[in-house]
């Protein structure tokens, strides 16, 4: 890789007080006491999700391209809730599981001594009901403490903020409880200053790419910081040196429903060889053997792949040349 050249495929500059910050909260949610949420849960709220917003990219083929018109309002996880909001089975979220979605999807904030750590929440992609992603991640399929948020957060509380390796994660509450340990900890790990300005003055080019459907980091924190650069360095410099793609259906560095296959290095590699600067790029999926399955346009961010191939044709579907890149509109669609 040439020098002054970077390749991200998630987000090394995530705060660990606002990533660890949230899945703690996350954990508790779904620590015993009703907020388990297993694999049928899972799944109900994947199809739910699925079924509000599948179709909205002009196809439904169980990848949610479109997350822009995902909003709240569309998915309406209230009418998901059981009666009384008491746990009656697969068909239904008590109100305990629907606060570990809430948890889950919401932003949350922590005040150090010395700063606010800010953490968006994850959006819902329809893919919740994937073995590598909200289950493995956020759920423990049931049982919290073999997620990896657990894990995570778990030993964050022991060794960094309670320094007490006994101590009980799931009742660390607040999480800022200790401003100073925080402040601490982001001093030790931190890297999400915005301004990249004199990497782009060296000549660097930098290509961004994270799943859509990413249960580890949260596509919207990327979205957030990727914004955030943009101010820092003027918009016309983050156009000429920075891209930023989201994969749709992919989950964390890959795998998923959707195509998580792209030669980022070829095109870094002629962009800074042959000043080729990249723009829309080709995402595909391969079977076990090796052949390809399915494909999708890679666009730039905030575009997304919009179907426009012949109707109710499911092979059409499954090929990056039937989509186009099309911006959200206003109004969410």
């Amino acid at each position: 890789m040439a020098r002054g050249t970077a390749f991200r495929q998630h987000r090394a500059y995530q705060s660990a007080d606002q990533r660890l910050g949230a899945f703690n909260a996350t954990a508790r949610a779904a620590a015993p006491g009703g907020g388990a949420f297993g694999p049928a849960k899972a799944a109900l709220l994947a199809r739910h999700v699925r079924d509000a917003c599948d179709g909205l990219d002009g196809v439904a083929d169980g990848i949610v391209a479109n997350r822009a018109a995902c909003t709240a309002e569309r998915t309406r996880l209230e009418s998901l809730r059981c009666v009384d909001g008491v746990d009656a089975g697969d068909t239904c979220l008590s109100d305990a599981q629907l606060a570990v979605v809430n948890a889950w999807t919401a932003d949350h904030a922590f005040q150090g001594s010395n700063a606010t750590y800010s953490s968006k929440g994850y959006a819902l992609s329809g893919n919740e009901d994937d073995p590598s992603g909200f289950g493995l991640w956020a759920t423990g399929n049931g049982d919290v403490r073999q997620s990896g948020y657990f894990v995570m957060q778990d030993s964050t509380v022991q060794y960094y903020l309670a320094k007490d390796p006994k101590a009980d994660s799931l009742g660390y509450t607040p999480w800022d409880r200790n401003p100073q340990a925080l402040d601490a900890m982001a001093a030790l790990n931190d890297a999400t200053d915005p301004d990249i300005g004199a990497f782009i003055a060296h000549g660097g080019k930098l290509i961004v790419w994270q799943g859509g459907s990413d249960a580890a980091l949260s596509v919207d924190s990327t979205i957030d910081y990727m914004m955030q650069m943009a101010r820092a360095v003027g918009p016309e410099r983050a156009a000429a040196a920075t891209r930023f793609y989201v994969a749709p259906g992919v989950n964390h560095c890959g795998g998923g429903v959707g195509p998580d296959q792209t030669d980022l290095l070829v095109a870094l590699d002629r962009w800074v060889m042959e000043n080729a600067a990249p723009a829309t790029l080709l995402a595909e999926k391969f079977d076990a053997e090796g052949a390809p399955v399915q494909s999708l346009p890679l666009c730039q961010y905030p575009l997304y792949p919009q179907y426009a191939g012949p109707p109710n044709d499911a092979a059409a579907s499954k090929k990056a040349a039937n989509f186009i890149c099309v911006a959200p509109q206003s109004d969410g669609s």
